[in-house]
């Protein structure tokens, strides 16, 4: 398990060896002088193993050095480094930001999908207690998370542990639910609307010509 590589010293959890936290770009903020992260990422460590990080709570953090990347920031820690305080921020702006992450197509690729839905139950136990029931994340879940070779089709459906998954945005889960509604609406409400209320029927003449 992770805690396996951390060391809790003085309210401070500390690495123990050298591992990687790789973390959604808008999961971290002041990267250049005093990160600030969310516990929501992966973490790779230096003999090979990899692990979910899901605790949806935020923390100073001081990596050694970190790599930005297409979709992420890679934070690099060496022994010793702070990982993250004993008494992290627990705040309804944490739960905030992991919706902004998963409606705007942030979700690392390589994430468990079971670890996602894991993350906003963490969220809500974890920083402010909202009166939302386990099946409207599993649902909202499974609209922005698509099979990344066909995004048309949702992951929770996936007949095989090999397929990777694809976390697609406000826009692009509208897109595959109405065409037309995605190119002539940016309201973010109408956009989520419009694509949890779509029953499967065939799209129409109109649907068709815009995605030519």
């Amino acid at each position: 398990m992770f805690l396996d590589y951390v060391k809790l010293d003085k309210g401070k959890y500390n690495a123990t060896s050298d591992f990687e936290f790789h973390i959604p770009k808008k999961g971290v903020s002041n990267i250049e002088s005093e990160p600030n992260v969310m516990l929501f990422g992966k973490v790779y460590t230096s003999d090979g193993k990899c692990f979910d990080v899901t605790q949806c709570t935020s923390s100073l953090s001081e990596p050694s050095t970190y790599k930005e990347l297409k979709d992420r920031y890679v934070l690099i820690y060496k022994d010793g480094d702070l990982f993250c305080n004993e008494q992290m921020v627990r705040s309804i702006s944490n739960i905030e930001l992991l919706f902004k992450l998963l409606i705007g197509g942030q979700i690392l690729s390589d994430f468990e999908y079971q670890s996602i839905f894991d993350s906003f139950l963490n969220a809500m136990d974890n920083n402010v207690k909202l009166s939302v029931p386990r099946n409207f994340f599993e649902y909202i879940i499974s609209i922005f998370v698509r099979q990344k070779d066909d995004i048309s089709k949702q992951f929770r459906f996936a007949s095989s542990n090999d397929i990777d998954l694809k976390s697609i945005s406000l826009v692009n889960a509208l897109m595959t639910a109405s065409t037309f509604s995605s190119m002539t609406s940016r309201d973010p409400l109408t956009m989520l609307i419009t694509t949890v209320g779509k029953d499967g029927t065939e799209e129409s003449a109109l649907e068709k010509t815009f995605r030519k």
